[in-house]
């Protein structure tokens, strides 16, 4: 990817839109898994390598290993305050280079990322989340096929939810023969994230958990998202089936953890499909940029925008 000269204030906009976002939410978030996410990055800067990995696991209720290196590493070297202006900045600039990659302008980027109530959630209620989701956006932008690969893996291994995006890109690759994931890539993905949930067994706690407190299905959102898939693919078998398996999960785990998923393959889908860009992205951004104000709304009233019980 080209820059120029020009390109420099926008890379300065989207870094203070990102910082600024970060300050507002940070001062005010006082609930949550923030909480957890803080208390676990301090223990770390005293822990070993391996006894640290316990003390993550414990902390977080994860065992993502990668992960772990990462907030590990970053505990011995700065503050968590810090750790988080520099992921969000990181994620944010990902996002542009994204952007810029499907030919789209900074405009685009301010219409629809900084108040995305997905970007917000994130970047301030999923840390694992947020960082495999920045290098699964590496991986798409990254022309040199070993690099893409090695992104991806990092990507499963920061949050093991990106195994489904993996599997809904694989199932649409097979119905139009033209699966970028191979076979087997697949397998030993799906094969490696079983063998860790297996050994683990918080994660088999975590899990279950998913499924009993799933409570009633809100299909809404999901609905409108397959109505816009459906519709600028001209109803492709492909990105039906590949909606589908969306669907069977979230009968089965419920909607708060596919939607995310859901909308990052449909925003994808949204670029590459060039034909109605403005008509099918700008509702979908206004729709969720008021989500997005509503959930810092929350946070600057009750310390966080996720209900608590």
């Amino acid at each position: 990817m080209k820059f120029s000269i020009s390109t420099i204030p926008e890379i300065v906009l989207v870094a203070l839109i990102a910082i600024s976002q970060t300050y507002f939410l940070s001062s005010h978030s006082t609930v949550g898994d923030g909480i957890f996410y803080t208390s676990t990055f301090e223990s770390l800067k005293s822990a070993g390598l391996f006894d640290g990995y316990t003390l993550f696991q414990d902390g977080v209720g994860a065992s993502e290993f990668f992960s772990y290196l990462i907030f590990y590493f970053a505990a011995q070297t700065v503050s968590y305050d810090l750790f988080i202006y520099l992921t969000n900045v990181s994620l944010a600039f990902a996002i542009y280079l994204l952007y810029k990659n499907y030919e789209k302008g900074i405009i685009w980027y301010i219409l629809t990322v900084p108040l995305n109530f997905y970007f917000l959630v994130s970047c301030f209620g999923a840390q694992r989340l947020k960082l495999g989701i920045f290098f699964l956006v590496l991986a798409i932008i990254t022309s040199n096929r070993v690099r893409s690969k090695i992104f991806t893996g990092l990507a499963l291994f920061s949050h093991f939810q990106i195994l489904i995006i993996l599997a809904a890109e694989y199932i649409k690759g097979f119905f139009t023969g033209k699966a970028r994931i191979p076979f087997m890539e697949i397998a030993v993905a799906i094969a490696i994230c079983v063998g860790v949930v297996l050994s683990v067994p918080m994660l088999q706690i975590k899990i279950l958990s998913y499924i009993l407190e799933r409570g009633e299905v809100n299909l809404y959102t999901f609905l409108f998202s397959f109505l816009i898939a459906a519709y600028i693919s001209k109803f492709n078998l492909a990105v039906i089936a590949e909606f589908f398996f969306f669907f069977l999960l979230i009968l089965v785990i419920g909607e708060s953890r596919v939607n995310i998923l859901v909308f990052f393959v449909l925003w994808r889908l949204i670029f590459l499909e060039r034909k109605y860009p403005a008509f099918v992205a700008y509702p979908i951004s206004l729709y969720l940029s008021v989500k997005g104000v509503i959930f810092m709304l929350d946070v600057a009233n009750g310390g966080t925008g996720f209900a608590v019980p």
